[in-house]
C-alpha cells in the first residue's frame, strides 16, 4: 500500500516548480506567494497522509480542495469546484485509503476539463451509500473518456496510469481488509448521445474506515 501511495504523478510537480518560476518571471509576486503557499500547504499534506494507510474523508477532502486551488491557478482559473458532503454524515470520523481520490480529480481535470470550450466544473458528493459503505462522487462536465483519448496518446496513458494507481488501492484494501470496495467509471451523455462529462463511483465499505498506522 505504502509504495502505491508514493506513485504521485512527478508531472504535477515539475508543472507546479514552473507555474511559480512563471508567476515570478511576470512579476506576479503576489499570485506567486499565494501559489507557494498552497504548494508548500498540499506538500505536506501528501507527505502527512503518505505515513498512515487511512486517513479521516475530512483529512483526504483538505487534500483535494488544496490540489484543486493549485491547478485552478495554474489553468488560469479556467474550471470551478463543489464539494459536499451528505448533512448528518461526519466526515472527520470515517477513514478511506490516503491519497485516493487524487489520480481520478487529476484525471478530470486533464483530460475532461481543459480541451473543453465553455463552462468547466468539478463536483465531489460524499454520502452514505447504505449503512455499511460510504459513497463517493466525483463529476466532471468535460469532454468525456472516448474524446480524450482520442486526443493524445501520451496523455490518454498518463490518464491509464492515473486510473489504474486507485483501481489498485482499492483492489489492496480489499484484500487486506476484507472489504468490498469498488470503483465504477460512467460516462455521461445528453439526450443527443452527445458526451456531457464523466462521473467516478466510489464505494467504501465503513467496516475499512478504522484508524491504522500502516
Amino acid at each position: 500500500m505504502k509504495a502505491l501511495r508514493a506513485q504521485i504523478n512527478p508531472h504535477f510537480l515539475f508543472n507546479s516548480l514552473n507555474s511559480i518560476n512563471n508567476f515570478i518571471l511576470k512579476n506576479d509576486t503576489k499570485n506567486a506567494s499565494k501559489y507557494l503557499i498552497k504548494f508548500s500547504q498540499l506538500v505536506r499534506s501528501v507527505l502527512n497522509n503518505s505515513s498512515t494507510a487511512f486517513v479521516t474523508i475530512h483529512e483526504e477532502l483538505q487534500t483535494i480542495e488544496l490540489y484543486l486551488i493549485i491547478e485552478g491557478m495554474r489553468f488560469g482559473n479556467q474550471f470551478t469546484y463543489k464539494i459536499i458532503s451528505e448533512d448528518g454524515l461526519n466526515i472527520k470520523l470515517f477513514y478511506i485509503p490516503s491519497l485516493l481520490l487524487q489520480p481520478y480529480v487529476e484525471n478530470a481535470i486533464w483530460h475532461g476539463l481543459l480541451h473543453k470550450e465553455g463552462e468547466k466544473h468539478i463536483l465531489i458528493t460524499i454520502k452514505k451509500n447504505n449503512e455499511k459503505s460510504i459513497a463517493i462522487s466525483i463529476l466532471d462536465n468535460g469532454i468525456g473518456r472516448e474524446m480524450a483519448a482520442s486526443i493524445k496518446a501520451k496523455k490518454d496513458k498518463q490518464k491509464s496510469f492515473g486510473m489504474k494507481l486507485g483501481e489498485s488501492r482499492l483492489r489492496l484494501l480489499n484484500e487486506s481488509y476484507g472489504g468490498n470496495a469498488s470503483v465504477n467509471v460512467v460516462d455521461l451523455y445528453d439526450s443527443m448521445k452527445i458526451p456531457i462529462g464523466t462521473r467516478i463511483d466510489i464505494i467504501i465499505p465503513l467496516k475499512s474506515n478504522v484508524i491504522e498506522s500502516n
